[in-house]
């Protein structure tokens, strides 16, 4: 089988493309040919068809106001992006696409080129670009009866921090549902949580949508050396995923000392808030690479997920697990479906530094019952998530799409 798989990063960068990435291995490992798109970037990996890549589009630079809106036309349909992927195609003839991350890079414009070409589409859906503006789901902009509260992501500025932003991206919303850009065209979408499944069920999503665990990705070395002695907390720095109170709580604290790895908006006002309050006991690592990430959960004694988003699958919790870690996180979107209270780790009110600070100074100096819960851990998520699993599963969606089975949209 030939597939064609597509993100709009080729490069390490998040949760995302960890799952992009290893999806690629996995097929190839199988015996399957894999044929990749994306955007072009310094930092991509080596690829034989890195000559289809897009040209880049960068949204993290400060930009000018005029600047912000002269990027408009391209991230909402690119015709550059359409025309590069049906000469792929026609060089390459996939048996079936499936796209991870392709929104304002890649843009909708790949999907028509798709549905032209008569390639049958998956998507797996790694936020809730389908049912929100903002692409996630933050506590108090999002009811489980109501949906997304709009107003609050404009008058809250949640896109770039501008409300102009933050405006355009609802109404392109609404615009690419109208002229049925996306959904319209993709035949499935993969879940890798039922929460994400039932929202999208909820808000009106008619296609057909499996639920699909990521698999876990980490070789796990037994070594006697890693002892564990430190909170570790994994995380894009931006504001929602809770890192500010994080370190605000264990900073005020002082005896659990704290590793914080990321990087984002925020690292340059939260390094200088340590700084200011003189949190010796925290550290502020920046971005690391995989391997370095990867010791770092190894040697950690507890693993900390602070968000205040209503998480997909985190996949640094399922990583921390195979580490044999136990994790304490906000219980919140679809966090709990992976935490089992006080059997695979724990869970506390999100955005409430008060339930933070209890669970951290009861369970800290339980350094036993923490190894414990770990090694729990690590046995639920090599059973649940294993790469063999989520492989088959995923070949057997290509092969019913392929046949037939399923409608194609």
């Amino acid at each position: 089988m030939k597939i064609l798989l597509i993100n709009k990063f080729y490069y390490q960068r998040g949760g995302a493309e960890t799952v992009f990435f290893r999806t690629k291995q996995l097929l190839e490992a199988a015996g399957h040919k894999v044929v990749v798109f994306s955007m072009q970037d310094p930092r991509n990996e080596e690829s034989p068809f890195s000559s289809y890549f897009v040209s880049p589009i960068n949204f993290d630079e400060f930009d000018s106001v005029w600047a912000k809106i002269k990027k408009i036309p391209r991230s909402f349909y690119s015709i550059e992006a359409k025309n590069k992927l049906l000469l792929l195609i026609k060089q390459e003839k996939p048996d079936v696409a499936h796209i991870h991350n392709f929104e304002h890079h890649l843009t909708p414009s790949i999907l028509a080129a798709l549905k032209r070409a008569g390639v049958p589409v998956v998507q797996t859906l790694h936020d809730f670009q389908l049912i929100s503006p903002s692409y996630n789901l933050r506590l108090g902009d999002y009811s489980e009866s109501h949906g997304v509260k709009l107003w609050r992501i404009m008058s809250k500025k949640r896109l770039r921090d501008s409300f102009l932003v933050s405006m355009w991206a609802v109404k392109e919303f609404y615009l690419k549902k109208w002229l049925r850009l996306y959904e319209a065209k993709v035949d499935v979408f993969i879940c890798p949580s039922e929460f994400l499944k039932i929202q999208c069920e909820k808000r009106g999503v008619r296609k057909k949508i499996f639920t699909l665990f990521n698999p876990v990705t980490l070789d796990i070395k037994d070594d006697e050396s890693l002892v564990g002695g430190r909170l570790v907390c994994v995380s894009r720095l931006i504001d929602g995923k809770g890192v500010d109170m994080l370190i605000d709580v264990v900073g005020q604290m002082g005896t659990i000392p704290l590793d914080v790895i990321g990087s984002g908006p925020m690292f340059a006002a939260l390094k200088q808030k340590i700084k200011d309050q003189n949190y010796l006991n925290v550290n502020l690592l920046g971005e690391l690479a995989m391997a370095d990430i990867v010791k770092h959960l190894q040697t950690a004694k507890l693993v900390v997920v602070p968000t205040l988003f209503y998480e997909n699958q985190p996949m640094v919790i399922l990583e921390a697990m195979a580490a044999g870690k136990a994790v304490l996180a906000a219980d919140i979107g679809g966090i709990p479906e992976l935490i089992e209270p006080g059997k695979t780790g724990w869970l506390f009110d999100p955005g409430q530094a008060d339930d933070l600070r209890q669970k951290l100074s009861e369970l800290w100096p339980q350094a036993e019952v923490l190894d414990e819960v770990g090694g729990r851990a690590q046995i639920y998520v090599k059973q649940k998530f294993s790469e063999t699993n989520y492989v088959r599963q995923l070949v057997q969606i290509y092969l019913q799409l392929m046949n037939r089975k399923i409608k194609l949209g």
